[in-house]
């Protein structure tokens, strides 16, 4: 299992006179920033199927929730959290052509 994410967070510094006609903030619409958050689980296996190779499968469930704030001006949407799933098979071979160890 592993995780990563990204936060940005930009102040809703005022724009007296500026194409926001007194609003405020980097895009218009008071503070702004983006918090993405996810996360992957993988339940793998790996056999030797000869001599110097293996393979291998994995199952991979993913959830990502992304929530972005003051982007009105672009797209006219609340500030909710969007959460997806994902389900993904990943697989791989390996193969030692070599005696020597490393």
């Amino acid at each position: 299992m592993y995780s990563n994410g990204a936060n940005t967070d930009y102040p809703a510094v005022p724009r007296p006179f500026s194409e926001c006609y007194g609003g405020s903030g980097v895009y218009c619409d008071g503070a702004a920033g983006v918090d993405l958050q996810q996360a992957f689980m993988t339940l793998a296996s790996a056999k030797q199927i000869a001599g110097g190779l293996s393979a291998g499968v994995g199952v991979v469930v993913e959830r990502q929730q992304l929530r972005a704030k003051g982007l009105a001006l672009f797209a006219g949407r609340p500030s909710s959290a969007d959460p997806s799933w994902g389900l993904a098979v990943r697989g791989g071979f390996e193969w030692g052509f070599s005696r020597a160890s490393v």
